[in-house]
Parts: C-alpha cells; sequence; structure tokens
C-alpha cells in the first residue's frame, strides 16, 4: 500500500490549524508542517498534533515555500492542503488504488465566499494529490509542474478562506502584489491577470479589476481550464458596473463555445433580467431568454463543469424561474419552481411560498 504524507505552508494559522489536521491525520502517514514567521502558536499547535514542523524564511513565492516543504516528505505521494481547508469525506479504498498508477489527483473543493446576496458556495477540481517528486512553479496561484495524467480522486475538501467572517484575513490584499510581480516577468499570461482582476474586485477597484479582466479575456484560449469561470466572472463584474452592453456582448459571442456550464446560463438569466428593466423598449426582444436560460440551468444540473457556484443548475435556477413565472401571473408554475427550491432548504423559496400561500 502506497503511503501519503500531508505537506502545507503555514503562518499564523493558530486558530484554524486544530481542524484542518485533526480531519486529515486518520489518512495520512506523516504530515508536514512548514512554518514560513508565524508570530502566534502555529507550531505548537502543529506539534500537538504530531505533525513534524519545520522553519523556512518565506521569499515571497509560493512555489519555493511549497517545493521546501516537499523535501521533507518520504512517503509515496503528498497531499496540499492549507490550514483553512478540511477534509469532509475521502474513500479510503479508492483512494489506494488510484495510487497504484503514476497519477495526478483532482480532489473537490467546496468553498464559501462572501456575495453581494450574502454567502454562497462554490466548488472546484484542484489537483493536490501527487507522486512524491512532482514540485510546483509559480509565484503565487502556484501549479503542479508535471504532465503526468490528472484525474478525478475521490477526496472531498471544505475550504473557508474566501468567507472572510471565519478567516478574518483579505487575501486579495495580500496576493496583489505578488500577481503584479509574476505579471511583470509574463505579461501575456491570461490566469495571472484574471486571478488579478479578481483580487482587485475583491478589495473593491472594479477600474483595475475590468483593466485586467479584458486584457484576460483577450488572451485566454478555449480549451483553457479556467476559461469558462472566467467567462462567467467576466459577466458578473460588468453586471456589477452596470455596463449591460458588454456583458451581452460576452454572452452573445460566447454561448455557442461555453458548452454544459450552468453557471453560464444561470448569469444570462440574470442579464436579460436587469437589460430589461434598464430599457424595456429596447431590450423587451430577450424577455424570453430570461425563461429559456433558467430551463437551460435546470436541464444541466449540477456539477457538470470543474468548477461552479451550488445552486446555479438547481435550487438558485429554480427560485429565478419561479419569480419569471411570478412576475408574469404563471402562479401555479412559480409555486412548483418554488416548492423544488425550497426542498433544498433555499430560505429565499420558502419565504415566497409562505407569501403566495397567506
Amino acid at each position: 500500500m502506497k503511503s501519503i504524507a500531508l505537506v502545507m505552508i503555514v503562518k499564523n494559522e493558530e486558530k484554524l490549524l486544530s481542524r484542518c489536521l485533526e480531519s486529515v491525520k486518520p489518512y495520512v502517514d506523516d504530515m508536514i508542517v512548514l512554518d514560513t514567521g508565524s508570530e502566534d502558536q502555529t507550531p505548537d499547535v502543529a506539534r500537538s498534533h504530531g505533525a513534524r514542523v519545520f522553519d523556512a524564511k518565506w521569499q515571497d513565492d509560493f512555489a519555493h515555500a511549497r517545493n521546501t516543504a516537499l523535501s521533507h516528505s518520504k512517503c509515496d505521494f503528498n497531499l496540499a492542503l492549507d490550514a483553512d481547508e478540511y477534509i469532509v469525506k475521502w474513500d479510503k479504498n479508492a483512494v489506494s488504488a488510484f495510487m497504484e498508477k503514476p497519477v495526478i489527483g483532482k480532489i473537490k473543493i467546496i468553498s464559501r465566499f462572501n456575495s453581494s446576496d450574502g454567502t454562497d458556495t462554490a466548488w472546484t477540481y484542484i489537483s493536490r494529490l501527487f507522486p512524491n517528486g512532482v514540485s510546483y512553479k509559480g509565484i503565487i496561484h502556484e501549479q503542479l509542474d508535471s504532465n503526468l495524467p490528472r484525474l478525478i480522486v475521490p477526496i472531498e475538501v471544505h475550504h473557508e478562506g474566501y468567507h472572510r467572517e471565519v478567516t478574518g484575513k483579505n487575501k486579495s490584499s495580500r496576493n496583489i502584489p505578488l500577481l503584479e510581480k509574476a505579471l511583470s516577468e509574463d505579461p501575456e499570461n491570461a490566469y495571472y491577470r484574471y486571478k488579478l482582476s479578481m483580487d482587485y474586485k475583491g478589495i473593491g477597484d472594479y477600474q483595475a479589476a475590468c483593466r485586467h479582466m479584458d486584457k484576460a479575456y483577450t488572451a485566454i484560449t478555449r480549451n483553457s481550464s479556467v476559461y469558462s469561470a472566467l467567462v462567467v466572472d467576466y459577466i458578473y463584474l460588468l453586471m456589477e458596473i452596470k455596463d449591460y452592453t458588454s456583458a451581452l456582448r460576452i454572452i452573445e459571442q460566447e454561448q455557442n463555445y461555453i458548452g454544459n456550464h450552468s453557471g453560464f446560463y444561470f448569469v444570462a438569466g440574470l442579464l436579460y433580467v436587469k437589460l430589461i428593466l434598464s430599457d424595456v423598449k429596447k431590450y423587451i426582444r430577450y424577455f424570453k431568454e430570461i425563461e429559456n436560460s433558467f430551463l437551460k440551468c435546470l436541464e444541466i444540473g449540477e456539477n457538470t463543469d470543474d468548477s461552479g457556484v451550488v445552486g446555479t443548475g438547481s435550487f438558485a435556477a429554480l427560485y429565478n424561474l419561479g419569480v419569471f413565472y411570478e412576475m408574469t401571473k404563471r402562479v401555479p408554475e412559480a409555486m412548483k419552481c418554488y416548492e423544488k427550491a425550497a426542498a433544498y432548504d433555499y430560505a429565499p423559496a420558502i419565504e415566497r411560498l409562505k407569501k403566495l400561500r397567506s
């Protein structure tokens, strides 16, 4: 049976580290924690859970730090996690069988994040389980430097890093200088542009966010692993600055290429609503597309791509379709949509049902 080491880099993570280490301890043979300058009790917390702790000076380079941590591993495979992540599912037999081949495992990471409506949940598959000897490249948003096949492995992780009430951190402010540095060395890198745009959005600088997103969209290729996510995030960004015309242009350019991505059709449905409300006479021809978009979301369903926002293929699409039916006096159809969305314990749908039944 192949052995696994948890390999982490940390700094000032005493509040979250215990949960991470306890969640993974039953599944690994070793736990390696590289501390990059903590000023709290992080190293002591790590040792109290049985981890081997090493120290390294932070050099503004995530790949360098991760590779330093990996150098201490003697196991057959390594699992990379961050302190704000924790294991919720692990199929022992399937993972053991998976490691009999020289492959890289993409694990499912479910993240909560602050949105304009409160808190949303997103999923993505990221390469985190890999044979010893595979290393990282990139000073930020580091990637595994390997041509080995990448396959989904049945490990599921919850991530709190984008939810400020939990972590007390704003990662966008930390990431921006590193991404600017990375782009100065590789100005044509669409992935870095995209991530930089999202971080500027995270601190409320929409002018910079749009500037970098436009460059990223121009440079991205349709076979990129982040292509669909970039397109969807670009549309949301344009909607936030009320540039509905540009958002519509992106939708019309991409609808024949985007494939089965419920998030794309979900944001399209939201945009058609905003277009019509902004100028009924000019955009009324898109009225039917509101219904078509949310029906397409439900046809596609959830988890059909490498990433997405939970609900765009189920309860959130049902709720928005219900709103459309209610506003067009098709109350029985609206009720059916709300009932189905309420079955997911979706609060807005539950509230609408109460009002319609009162």
